[in-house]
């Protein structure tokens, strides 16, 4: 029944096109109180942002491909985390 309560979204890119398109659609977080943030109604309700760096794109460690600073900065300011597996 605990778990019944809690809603975990994640979506995992698997190229950089795909990252784009998805801090493209997310909207920057609404501050509630100084402890809670949560997107703006319009904004998709997405929660983390999975990056597999165990399969890098030369085949060693590292992320499977490039990520630029403005998807990162415009996924956090929308609340959304990221998760490096």
């Amino acid at each position: 029944a605990l778990l019944r309560k809690y809603d975990i979204v994640s979506l995992q890119p698997m190229n950089e096109p795909t990252l784009q398109n998805i801090c493209e659609f997310l909207s920057p977080a609404v501050t509630i109180s100084s402890e809670m943030t949560r997107s703006s109604p319009q904004s998709p309700q997405i929660d983390m942002i999975v990056l597999e760096y165990a399969t890098g794109s030369r085949g060693g460690y590292g992320l499977p491909f490039r990520t630029r600073k403005d998807y990162v900065i415009k996924a956090l300011e929308a609340g959304v985390t990221f998760e490096l597996c």
